[in-house]
């Protein structure tokens, strides 16, 4: 069913003024909350992840995307370490790769901070150390005026981080990556592994809770780690500050939830909590005493959060029951008492204890909650709508850290860690102060667009920081303004750029008359099968029309299924339509993941399933034809995202999942068929996919980061640099204006790569022909002469040595490729050649040929 509530952007500034008691001047301050019924965390966040899970996996449990990706890391870091003196390589600074050359540019947002995880704190300096969402890590102060960003070729765990001062007074910084702990000595600019954990298995292991205790033998670290899904918990313990750590205890539970390492502030020794093994463990320097087996038999514990804390010699602990109810204890666990009911499950940031009065503690979930009384009364530090009428001193929403710290003369405060980035409180709770407003750049974009007119203005939808709006010229750093609180996606412009469309997770679909304005009026469809958690959404093929479709659920409560809807604005009011095509009947139970639309032919439409289908329209979406199953072929693509070619009206990639399977595929026949097209490309996960105007290059934003295809060559490159985030790129488009490839990261904000040389030398754009064909090159690996054969006359070719640079190249007046002046024009056309490769040093060459039906690709061995 279509719920609809219109607004004028009077209306909007009314409801803030009744509801708020704010002016209607400052756009920041006037953000409005979630759309009516919707709500931040809970069953929305499970959603988000089970939708991102199944984008990677297509479905299959026994995926190992996470160590693909893990090993993509590896590699790429060995090229940016190799690629670092320049003068090796004869490039030039802006050169990402032979003969191509951009420079990157970090855009912003500089003051809306996304998530934050962890942090640890350095006394000495005064400095704050932490991990955004992503894996970077950053540095600033209390003061929240000094962020910068030390570490971000990394992507480090988050449940980890530590700061040491060793003996000879240097900072020794402790992290994970991939389960494996790393340490670094001089302020994280070089890291080393160290031994004794293992690498995760499939990147399902983890590491949590480093826990010190000082004693007379020197620092004694303790942390717990599994190193697969169905591996168990391990207790480690290091005794030379992070540089190898030994197994202690092995078998201490399955789960992270039941399992819990803490030292109760003010207390000698750490406290290990197994829910599995029924034990309450004091780790002692030489012992390990069972203090009660049978601690939680009658309590009912499903999921521990532990904490505690000494206060006038008092030990008092606490845990959660499985019910949400606190528990405490002051014998050192023997018994416990029933307190207060939470009315939000905590986290895994749990409890925390004031190390100054043991009766002070705050529970996380979507918002915090803090009691003053040992548990019996907890009151909501605020809620996270609170954050958008007054973001410096209300709290975002869904903690994820709490860290008390102790600054120089004696003054403890607590830094909290949330999806708004990281705040402050020196009253414990009383109040809050956000530290992420200047340069904590960790934005997390699902999508980034540019205003078709006016390329300065930048829109983004993002996760949990809203949809967002800022302008400023190329290069420059900028700030942008949260308009709508939330996670938006598929920003979308019609008649260009007069009108913005957008999605949130639902699908709900907000409609922007003005995109400088405000909002005009939003849709909900009401349906269990909603295609994905944001769902695609294009600007209708025709153009005259203010429209957008959407691949949604069934607008009908009574019907279930997956089909296109086109919202359409007509004088005022917007028009929603189903589309009588049930995708999900007709693919086997999978829904609609990525549209498309022939940018030459606008009658043809495309559209690809989460579970492997294609189909194809030639009348405008009024008939569809299933034109490919991937599944037959083994594969399980997950259509992510279809790119029809901006000058071949039958070429189109579609690009998905690509770990057990190529991740791009390219048809030249309208998607009858397909062909990987994944040279160069990781095993990796493809979110989106945008030409160049001219066809000549597609990019593609990638787990693996951001990644060029040179149409001429058939091939993908890696544009990352040294200056450039190990991150999730989301979201691409080409901004032709400046010749701009511009990125959205899920965790570094946006960036821009202005391309100054759209194609390596000796290349040419792109062709005319589209048909790809087969030859013959042989023998295969080759010495001293190589016979290329096809089955019509040769019109072009050329041989590319494994530097990328044409050895040799001949065409006739006919070709339509190699247009290079450097390229001869003298090929009599005839079906076989013959080339001496006597010259040519060891190694794989390309040989590329034109013939009079299309063009053909083939590697040669030359010994």
């Amino acid at each position: 069913m279509l719920r609809s509530v219109t607004f004028s952007f009077v209306c909007i500034a009314s409801f803030l003024i009744i509801c708020f008691g704010v002016s209607c001047t400052s756009q920041q301050q006037n953000s409005i909350p979630l759309f009516p019924s919707a709500e931040e965390g809970g069953d929305a966040g499970f959603a988000r992840i089970a939708w991102i899970e199944k984008m990677h996996t297509g479905g299959q449990a026994e995926s190992n995307w996470r160590a693909i990706e893990s090993a993509n890391r590896t590699e790429i870091r060995a090229r940016l370490e190799a690629q670092g003196n320049l003068s090796a390589r004869t490039m030039t600074p802006d050169s990402l790769f032979p003969g191509f050359k951009g420079v990157w540019s970090e855009r912003g947002s500089s003051n809306q901070a996304g998530s934050v995880i962890a942090s640890t704190y350095d006394s000495v300096t005064q400095a704050i150390y932490g991990i955004s969402a992503g894996g970077s890590l950053w540095k600033g102060d209390i003061e929240g005026v000094e962020w910068e960003v030390l570490e971000q070729v990394r992507r480090f765990g988050g449940n980890v981080l530590e700061g040491i001062r060793l003996p000879d007074g240097s900072l020794r910084l402790i992290t994970t990556e991939d389960n494996v702990p790393l340490i670094s000595d001089d302020y994280g600019q070089s890291w080393t592994i160290s031994t004794g954990i293992p690498t995760a298995i499939n990147g399902w292991g983890d590491s949590r809770q480093i826990v010190q205790v000082q004693r007379n033998d020197g620092l004694h670290l303790y942390m717990l780690s599994k190193v697969g899904y169905w591996q168990n918990v391990n207790l480690y313990q290091s005794l030379d500050t992070g540089a190898t750590w030994l197994s202690v205890i092995e078998d201490v539970g399955f789960q992270f939830n039941d399992v819990a390492l803490m030292k109760p502030h003010h207390y000698d020794n750490p406290l290990l909590l197994s829910l599995d093994n029924r034990s309450l463990i004091e780790l002692k320097r030489d012992t390990l005493e069972d203090l009660a087996t049978t601690l939680f038999n009658s309590l009912n514990i499903e999921r521990i959060r532990f904490a505690g804390g000494v206060t006038d010699d008092e030990l008092l602990l606490y845990a959660l029951d499985e019910n949400d109810r606190v528990v405490r204890s002051a014998d050192t666990g023997r018994t416990w008492t029933k307190h207060a009911t939470l009315s939000e499950r905590p986290w895994n940031v749990g409890f925390a204890v004031n190390p100054s009065n043991n009766r002070e503690i705050v529970a996380g979930a979507v918002d915090a909650y803090v009691s003053r009384d040992a548990g019996q009364i907890f009151t909501r530090v605020n809620g996270w709508a609170e954050y958008y009428r007054d973001p410096v001193n209300k709290m975002h929403a869904d903690m994820m850290s709490f860290n008390t710290i102790t600054e120089a003369g004696g003054y403890e405060v607590t830094i909290i860690g949330n999806h708004g980035g990281y705040y402050i409180t020196d009253d414990w709770f009383g109040t809050t102060y956000n530290i992420g407003q200047d340069g904590l750049n960790v934005g997390q974009f699902y999508t980034v667009r540019s205003h078709p007119r006016y390329p300065d203005y930048m829109f983004g939808g993002t996760q949990d920081q809203g949809f967002q709006l800022g302008a400023g010229t190329t290069g420059e750093i900028i700030e942008m303004e949260q308009e709508i609180s939330g996670d938006y996606g598929h920003l979308t412009f019609t008649k260009n750029g007069r009108h913005l469309w957008m999605v949130y997770p639902g699908t709900a679909v907000a409609y922007w008359e003005d995109p400088l304005g405000g909002l005009t009026d939003w849709y909900t469809v009401d349906s269990e099968d909603e295609s994905v958690w944001l769902s695609p959404v294009i600007a209708h093929p025709d153009t005259t029309l203010n429209a957008v479709l959407v691949a949604g659920g069934s607008a009908f409560d009574d019907e279930e299924g997956s089909f296109i809807l086109s919202f359409e604005e007509v004088a005022g009011e917007i028009l929603p339509i189903q589309g009588d095509f049930d995708f999900k009947l007709e693919s086997a139970g999978g829904v609609l993941s990525s549209l498309a639309t022939n940018p030459i032919d606008p009658d043809i439409w495309y559209t690809a399933t989460d579970n492997g289908r294609f189909f194809r329209s030639d009348d405008a979406g009024n008939s569809w034809e299933q034109t490919v199953n991937f599944i037959p072929d083994g594969h399980y693509l997950y259509g992510q995202s279809i790119e029809p070619s901006p000058v071949l009206d039958s070429t189109l990639w579609l690009a998905g999942n690509g770990y057990n399977n190529p991740a791009v595929y390219r048809s030249s026949d309208l998607g009858e068929s397909f062909v990987a097209d994944d040279e160069g490309l990781p095993n990796t996960m493809v979110f989106d996919l945008v030409s160049s105007d001219d066809g000549s290059l597609m990019f593609a934003a990638t787990e693996a980061g951001p990644f060029v295809y040179v149409s001429d060559s058939l091939r993908w490159y890696g544009l990352m640099d040294a200056t450039t985030p190990m991150q999730t790129y989301w979201s691409v488009e080409w901004v032709a204006a400046d010749s701009i490839a511009r990125f959205g990261t899920y965790g570094r904000g946006i960036w821009d790569l202005q391309v100054s040389q759209l194609s390596p030398p000796d290349t040419i754009l792109v062709s005319t022909v589209e048909q790809l064909i087969e030859f013959e090159a042989y023998p295969n690996p080759v010495l001293n002469q190589l016979t290329v054969r096809a089955s019509n006359p040769i019109l072009a070719y050329r041989v590319v040595d494994p530097a990328g640079r044409i050895v040799m190249s001949e065409r006739t007046q006919a070709s339509t490729s190699y247009k290079n002046p450097r390229t001869s024009i003298g090929l009599s056309p005839k079906p076989e050649l013959q080339l001496n490769t006597s010259a040519w040093t060891a190694g794989v060459y390309r040989i590329e040929v034109e013939t009079t039906d299309g063009r053909g690709i083939r590697s040669v061995v030359k010994r």
